[in-house]
């Protein structure tokens, strides 16, 4: 069980993708299933504080801020 990450929601589309996309990239590279459900959730959490999808999920730098802060 990975716990989610509380936001305050504005659009969930796209979630799931963003979910999936950021388990896949992480798994990939570390192997580590955890971990990445782990930075996957913490990914679809942000991505639903915005509007729409791909323009709601973060790059790189903006999602380490997300991290950092949450």
């Amino acid at each position: 069980h990975v716990p989610g990450v509380p936001v305050d929601a504005r659009d969930t589309t796209g979630a799931g993708d963003a979910y999936i996309g950021c388990f896949a990239r992480c798994y990939a590279k570390s192997r580590d299933a955890v971990d990445a459900m782990r930075y996957a959730s913490a990914y679809a959490a942000h991505s639903v504080t915005g509007l729409g999808t791909q323009k709601s999920y973060a790059d790189a730098a903006t999602f380490e801020r997300f991290l950092h802060d949450a």
